[in-house]
Parts: structure tokens; sequence; C-alpha cells
């Protein structure tokens, strides 16, 4: 990437050019990284009396982006599967098929580019009255030269499970991982010259449960009836940082709110401000007529308690009609659109009478447990934080306030579909031939974050988790889809 900037502002107004600048411009800031790596890989299969199966696997990485000793790592696979059904004859019985599974992976990751030595970005140029000087300035993170790759270890196993044919099938598994020295750039003082450094640190684990249930309730030449129905469950928690490090900061939200790893605590945690409460209700300050406020709280997490999905599929002669519920329940979401839009009046809610005029008298108690009735005191609310308005905003209330709960139930997708009967493609070169009209993101039919869908992050990675902001709507796709098989 190449980046420049005008210097000392624009000759001309509105006029966003280069060559429009004040002052000679600074040399361009240039970024070019080219990593590599190299590996070999090597699989292996076995199948003993169509029984038991066992396939396993190995590769091996050198990356250019750790030093030569670090650079080189080999993570394996196996899995193996048992076929119950195979074994115990019981093919025509009720179970009619059933395997059991499991298996043992191992993942490398490599660092990013430069992060073993200080590299330099030009900054400009001193004027020394006998020439220029050029500045450099090193980049923000500290350096590591002594980075390892990271490491991810899971087991894994499971059974599928087949009853009356087919009509009804169940398959569930569970899951355990472990990740190590995971390659992390914690914020450290800025009185260092850097604001981050990058280390190896700590170890996060995840374990999960992931079942699925199909059923066929009706299935006859001209009309089958099929239901499909996913639940999954995960819970990651963050065992271990860096020596002296008890929390580390994934995301910085407004407000001073965060999205933190914190040891001992299930990963994805939202620090904050919060109410202080007294017997479960709101503590309110008796001369101020204002919340009190806690800082440096726990006021939600990230992770939902579980995700779920039921997709039914229906059938008659050459039509089929498919639809997919998607269901996602808790995993909280920090708003800043509420944040912001509360107190300057963005959203409906605002705009109703009084609503910057009004003096209210906030609901909770008084810290001797009395029901608070002092009315609010607006000479001690900021006013250059909306201090206007004393019944809603940031300026009155914590970051509590703005924590909302991210489930949803969607409907995710929605098919119908004809297929060209037999006799009309007999004498073709095609042996199926299908037209679909498909809908996705169709219908958010119920959710509790306001004015947001919350699954539209407007960044990705780890903003992706737990934070709407700047949200815009979500895409509602339609589309026709042709098949052919030959």
């Amino acid at each position: 990437t190449i980046e420049a900037s005008p210097e000392g502002g624009l000759i001309k107004p509105g006029y966003y050019s280069l060559d429009n600048s004040k002052a000679p411009l600074l040399n361009p800031v240039e970024y070019e990284a080219t990593t590599q790596t190299n590996s070999w890989y090597a699989t292996a299969s076995f199948d003993f009396n169509k029984i038991f199966y066992l396939d396993g696997t190995i590769r091996n990485d050198t990356s250019s982006t750790l030093k030569s000793g670090n650079n080189n790592y080999t993570y394996a696979s196996i899995a193996g599967s048992l076929i119950l059904s195979e074994l115990l004859k019981t093919q025509k019985s009720v179970v009619n098929f059933w395997k059991v599974r499991g298996n043992y992976a191992e993942v490398g990751g490599t660092a990013n580019p430069y992060q073993l030595n200080y590299t330099y970005y030009t900054a400009g140029y001193f004027n020394t009255g006998n020439g220029n000087v050029n500045i450099y300035r090193p980049q923000t993170i500290l350096n590591n030269p002594d980075l390892k790759p990271q490491r991810s270890k899971e087991f894994e196993f499971g059974t599928e499970v087949h009853f009356l044919r087919d009509r009804i099938v169940f398959d569930g598994a569970y899951y355990d991982s472990k990740t190590v020295n995971q390659l992390i750039t914690p914020d450290i003082s800025a009185s260092s010259g850097s604001l981050g450094a990058a280390i190896n640190a700590g170890q996060i684990n995840n374990k999960g449960i992931e079942l699925h249930l199909g059923i066929s309730p009706i299935k006859s030449k001209d009309f089958s009836w099929d239901i499909d129905a996913n639940w999954a469950r995960n819970r990651s928690k963050v065992v271990e940082l860096a020596d002296g490090l008890q929390v580390y900061q994934l995301v910085g939200l407004v407000g001073g709110a965060s999205i933190v790893a914190s040891v001992g605590n299930q990963w994805g945690d939202i620090y904050g401000s919060d109410y202080v409460y007294l017997n479960g209700q709101k503590v309110v300050d008796p001369d101020t007529g204002l919340y009190e406020t806690a800082s440096n709280k726990v006021i939600g997490n990230v992770q939902a308690k579980w995700t779920g999905g039921l997709r039914n599929s229906f059938r008659y002669k050459d039509f089929s009609l498919s639809f997919l519920i998607d269901v996602r329940h808790g995993g909280d979401v920090f708003s800043s659109d509420m944040y912001y839009g509360l107190a300057s009046g963005l959203f409906p809610e605002t705009a109703v009478d009084g609503y910057r005029t009004s003096i209210p008298v906030l609901s909770g108690v008084n810290p001797n447990g009395q029901v608070n009735t002092t009315p609010v005191n607006t000479s001690v609310i900021d006013p250059n934080e909306y201090g206007n308005n004393p019944n809603d905003g940031y300026a009155i209330v914590p970051d509590k306030r703005f924590v909302y709960d991210g489930s949803f139930v969607k409907l995710r997708e929605a098919s119908i579909t004809y297929s060209l009967p037999k006799s009309l493609i007999a004498n073709t070169f095609m042996n199926e031939a299908k037209i679909s009209i498909v809908g996705r993101n169709l219908w958010i039919i119920h959710k509790n974050l306001p004015y947001a869908d919350p699954e539209s992050a407007q960044m990705g990675g780890l903003y992706s988790y737990g934070s709407s902001v700047g949200s815009v709507p979500t895409t509602r796709e339609l589309g026709v889809n042709f098949t052919f098989k030959f």
C-alpha cells in the first residue's frame, strides 16, 4: 500500500487532490509485505473390511515470518470410525446404520510479517536551514525476535445413528480444543516508545456440543416431508495469558467500554461502567438525582448461549419447497449506535414532547434503600456531552445501558424448485434439469437489538463480535438458479 496526504491544508477548499496541498508533500508511506511458507504434506487412509476406517495426515511448514529455529513446525491429525451396524449386523433392524467416530488434530500458525525486528517509516523531513533532513519513525508494535508458532490441539468424538431405514437420523458430537502460544499484541505503556508488544501468550480452551436430528414424517412416491434440526453450544474460557497479564483487550469500544479476554473467565467479556445496585435496585445519588456508577465491571459477554436451526423441505411430484429458520440465543451486543443516538436525538423515542425539557425522577432507590424522589440536577451534566438531555444518553447513564441481548430468530433461506420431468429430457444430453427461486436473509422474525441486525457488524475480525456501530440494513438476496446434470 502507498499512503500520502496534503500538508498544511488545501489551497482550494473542497478539491481533494495531492496537487492541491498548501505545503510541500511529505514522502508517501509505503508498505509491502511478501511472505512465504514452504510445506510438505502426507495422508493415508485404511479400510478394514468396511467396518473400521482409519485416516491420518501430517504436515510440516517452514515460515518466513519466524526466525530460524522457530519457523519449522509439524502438526498431524488422526481420525477413526467404527461402523457398528456392520459389526453387529443390525442393517435390517430398527437401527439400520450406526457409526461411532473420533479424531485428534493439531494445527500450527505463524506470525504476521515484520514482527521480529524493527522497521521504520518516513515521517517527513526537518529543515535545518542548510537543507532538509529526513525523519523516520519506528512502528508502534514492539517487536519480538523470539516469537514461536501458535498451536491448536483438538479432539472430537461422536456418533451417527439411522433408524427405520433412514426415516430418523441422529448425529451428535462433543469437541474439546486448546490453543496455546497465541500470537497477540497487548497494549503497553506509551512511555516505552511503543503502543503494543508482539508476544506468545496464553491458553484458551473451547468445549462444545453439536447435535443434528433428521426426520422424514412422510415419504411416498409423489410427496415427501423432511425435517432437519441443528443445535450447538460452545464455551470458550481463557485459562492463562502472559506473565503479569490478567486482562487482554480484544476490541476498544466507545465510552471506555471494551471486549476482553480475562484469565479465568469466558472469552469475550464486555467491560465497562455499570449501575450500582442495592437489593437488585439501581442506586440514585440523592444529591444529583443521577445514577451512581461503578467502573470496570463485566457488563456482558459476546458468546451465544446456543445456536440452532430448523429446515423443512417439502416435495410434491416435480415441485419442492424448502425454508430454514435460524436461531441464536444469547450473546450480548454493545450498541455504539444507541450510545450516541439516544443522547443526540437520532431515534424516534427521543422525538416526544418534553424529552429535553422535562426534568425526570430516575427510577431506583437511594443508598438508604428509600425510593428515589430527587429530580435530575441538570447543572451537573456536562453541556458538551448532550447535557440538555436529562432523560437518557451516555451523559447520565453507564455503559451497561447500551448492552443488548443479541438473540435473534431469522428466516435465513427459502427456495422453490421445479425439476423438469424425465420425459422432457430423455433424448437430450442432460440427465437432470432444475430451476429454483432462492431467497436469503428474508425476514428477521425476532430480535432484541433496536434499529440494527445483530449480525450487521461493519468491521470484520474481532469487531464482528458483540459490537454494533454504524450499522446499515443487511441485504436481502433473491436469485434464480439453473441446475443441469450431464
